[in-house]
């Protein structure tokens, strides 16, 4: 009876505790992005002002931007280094910070299309673009194979490990996917429709994205490095960002096949 008493009053502390860091995890994403949403406005409104239509990339922010940005690096090298915070708040905080900086810049996309339709200039997806993103996760998908065989045989590592099923990913995901998008191109109007334009680029985010988070998973496993429960976790739910972005946009992409195919 007592130990049961225990056992019930530790489970209620662990699920308060999960409880607090949620809603911690919730208010961060929600009061910054409240602030990154004002910016994408502010940034939006002043690319809009530019009188030449192509600009150099830097432009995309004003200078003040770039100096806050360059202090948020430098806070996070210099908190992390010196142990400045605790590792349970560093990984809440730095998840709510990166989901809600990943909001903004689907806001930017959103923004971006939206502002192409109201110009009228939405141009379709080429066939050399569609060939030419296939063509380059050919290349990465070789050079990660590369790179798996020599890493590990240095480190004298020979387990399984996330790096090994890597270019898989990008063959397979990358590569023939877009393959495939060629040929459908050729027999309907895929490139003109605006949700499979849509899907193109929240795509070529998503996928990046992914294999970025599957690389660093790799290099831990191999070193062995301890990442610690909060670390792997932060890790697992920008993993889990990348994979809910993936079936976002191939779910956009099937419903813009279907309706090329119907139509057709």
């Amino acid at each position: 009876m007592r130990i049961s008493s225990i056992t019930k009053n530790a489970g209620k502390a662990c699920n308060n505790r999960l409880y607090r860091h949620i809603r911690t995890f919730e208010k961060i994403v929600k009061n910054y992005f409240v602030i990154f949403y004002k910016l994408t406005v502010k940034h939006t409104t002043r690319i809009q002002g530019y009188e030449e239509e192509k600009q150099f990339f830097y432009k995309f922010f004003d200078l003040k931007s770039f100096f806050i940005m360059a202090f948020m690096i430098s806070f996070g090298i210099i908190t992390r280094t010196f142990h400045l915070l605790p590792e349970r708040f560093i990984a809440v905080f730095y998840t709510g910070l990166g989901a809600a900086l990943f909001l903004a810049g689907v806001l930017f996309g959103v923004n971006y299309f939206t502002v192409l339709k109201r110009k009228g200039k939405e141009e379709p997806i080429s066939m050399k673009k569609i060939m030419n993103t296939s063509l380059i996760y050919f290349v990465l998908a070789m050079a990660d194979g590369v790179f798996y065989r020599e890493f590990t045989k240095w480190n004298g590592y020979t387990e399984p490990t996330t790096l090994g099923v890597l270019h898989v990913h990008l063959l397979v995901m990358g590569t023939v996917l877009f393959l495939l998008i060629a040929l459908f191109t050729k027999v309907t109007d895929l490139e003109k429709n605006s949700l499979f334009k849509k899907f193109f680029v929240l795509y070529n985010v998503a996928l990046p994205f992914m294999v970025v988070m599957m690389l660093i998973r790799g290099i831990v496993q191999v070193l062995a490095i301890d990442l610690g429960k909060m670390g792997n976790g932060m890790l697992s739910g920008f993993a889990g960002l990348s994979h809910i972005t993936m079936m976002v946009s191939l779910l956009m992409l099937l419903i813009a096949l279907k309706k090329e195919m119907v139509k057709g």
